[in-house]
């Protein structure tokens, strides 16, 4: 039931997209729901939240409010990864991209609700590698800086990742570094994706 996958948002469309797709499973068929779950309507789901959609400042996407944030932003391109047939959807993503690269930091990470932070910038990383983009695509790259370069700033000498720079070891942090730096390494060797 789609009202069930949407009860958080643009959060659960997200994660469903991405299970879906991550072994082309097919998806449920539930007679009693009041909206059945598609593919297409996730995808339309998530084209519909896009920050400041139909006008001159869309691009980008937000658990809430009106400025689009990193971690959902990067977040929405990775399930809309396999859809870049759409024209809307390459539009979104293409406006996406453009704005989140004007709010890349000099170290090359990103923040969400104004602290730089290593989730944010992991999610950025996984994102760019699922899309194929390369580490120094000059959209993402500041003061000489990549996104992978900003990630590493959050890395602790015992093998863990922090949330915020000089903070003790984080589960969450270590946890989305770890994968977004496996989806990096497997793009950067033409493996496949890391949902894949």
């Amino acid at each position: 039931d789609f009202d069930n996958v949407k009860k958080q948002g643009i959060n659960g469309p997200i994660f469903a997209l991405i299970a879906f797709d991550s072994g082309n499973y097919d998806i449920p068929i539930d007679k009693k729901a009041s909206v059945q779950t598609t593919r297409q309507g996730i995808i339309d789901f998530i084209l519909d939240k896009e920050i400041h959609k139909g006008t001159s400042k869309a691009g980008g996407w937000a658990l809430s409010g009106t400025d689009p944030d990193p971690d959902i932003t990067f977040m929405a391109i990775q399930s809309l990864a396999n859809y870049m047939d759409q024209k809307e959807v390459k539009e979104a993503v293409n406006r996406a991209l453009k704005v989140m690269s004007k709010k890349q930091l000099s170290t090359g990470g990103y923040n969400s609700w104004g602290t730089e932070n290593c989730e944010s910038t992991a999610q950025v990383l996984t994102a760019l590698s699922e899309m194929r983009i390369k580490i120094d695509d000059s959209r993402f790259v500041k003061n000489g800086k990549t996104v992978y370069d900003g990630l590493m700033t959050f890395y602790k000498d015992n093998g863990a990742f922090c949330h915020m720079k000089g903070k003790g070891a984080n589960q969450m942090s270590t946890d989305q570094a770890m994968y977004a730096i496996t989806s990096y390494y497997r793009s950067i060797s033409g493996m496949n994706r890391l949902y894949d």
